[in-house]
């Protein structure tokens, strides 16, 4: 999204107002959006959609418009699903391992940004820690489903995306340049920083086969 936002015929929503990461429609913020698109749009903005609608509107202009998100925030992803209008890119990390341990880890530290390099908190996986990473493994499963039938996506690996030699025919056709990281750092694996890994990764690997996944 960062390199995406440097380019001046794409419009994002961090261009209109101050949105970190492009998020659009975060629960923890979409109010507090909706309510600076509601000014500059100057028309109401009382739910979801209207929201998306309004984003899109606004930036008509812009040869690209887009915005970050996750399945599982959108009351009506099968509408969206269904627009000709729209291209989905979709970004996935096939280690779920370290997906649901990054999860954990950047709840409990306020941080989801990560700057290359190992992981500096180390995490010992509890008992107590058994409810929230069923949490985020299930939202993770959520997502797949949601995604997995979405026809004519791009569709991208995150161990792809940081490879210093990462090439996306398919990204560059629709964008019509080269995109990529600025600057790609190998992705972080969890075994180095869960404590217990035998005994995270024995907790993951029997819940995903509850959940067929």
């Amino acid at each position: 999204m960062d390199y995406l936002e440097a380019f001046d015929d794409i419009g994002v929503p961090n261009k209109n107002i101050h949105c970190p990461d492009n998020e659009l429609v975060h629960p923890a913020r979409i109010r507090e959006i909706a309510n600076q698109y509601q000014v500059l749009c100057k028309v109401p903005i009382t739910c979801q959609d209207v929201l998306i609608q309004q984003f899109f509107k606004y930036n008509k202009n812009y040869a690209f418009a887009g915005f970050k998100s996750m399945p599982p925030r959108h009351d009506n992803l099968q509408e969206l699903i269904a627009r000709q209008d729209i291209k989905f890119i979709i970004l996935t990390r096939d280690d779920v391992y370290s997906t649901v341990a990054s999860f954990f880890v950047a709840i409990h530290t306020g941080s989801w940004r990560r700057g290359g390099g190992p992981q500096q908190i180390k995490w010992h996986f509890r008992p107590e820690h058994e409810k929230q990473v069923f949490g985020h493994l299930h939202y993770i499963y959520e997502s797949h489903i949601l995604l997995k039938d979405i026809k004519n996506a791009v569709r991208i690996s995150y161990e792809d995306l940081c490879r210093p030699d990462f090439q996306q025919q398919a990204l560059e056709d629709f964008f019509g340049r080269v995109v990529k990281i600025a600057n790609p750092k190998p992705p972080v694996s969890a075994r180095d920083y869960v404590l217990n890994w035998d005994a995270f990764k024995q907790f993951i690997d029997a819940n995903r086969a509850k959940l067929g996944f």
